[in-house]
């Protein structure tokens, strides 16, 4: 029942730390060691949004996964650089949409693969 529980709850405590880390007015995570390193950090966070959604797959059973799961990630996406708007010193922007759908893309890339070299379901 735990592991199951923490499962479920994997994908609510990612997008709670990406809303949380996106209500932060002015957000220095890391030093800036490269230009653009904000955008690695967009995709990292979205990376790991769509490996928590697919950990739980089995939700949505009938349905494109692939597409599902990416969709549901882009919607949050885009309400996350909405939401960026309204926090002093934050601003919505379409690169970092554009990170956040790379990290998107590459996360569900990664984990379809993953699924079907171990004999999982996609």
């Amino acid at each position: 029942m735990t592991r199951r529980l923490l499962k479920r709850a994997f994908p609510l405590l990612v997008a709670a730390g990406i809303f949380y880390l996106s209500h932060q007015p002015s957000l220095m995570v890391v030093p800036p060691l490269f230009p653009h390193q904000d955008k690695v950090l967009h995709m990292a966070e979205y990376f790991l949004l769509i490996v928590a959604m697919f950990v739980n797959r089995d939700l949505y059973r009938g349905r494109r996964l692939p597409s599902v799961l990416f969709t549901i990630g882009m919607l949050y996406a885009l309400s996350d650089e909405i939401h960026q708007s309204f926090i002093p010193g934050r601003d919505c922007s379409p690169l970092d949409l554009a990170a956040d759908a790379a990290g998107l893309a590459a996360g569900l890339a990664v984990c379809l693969s993953y699924s079907r070299k171990h004999g999982g379901p996609a």
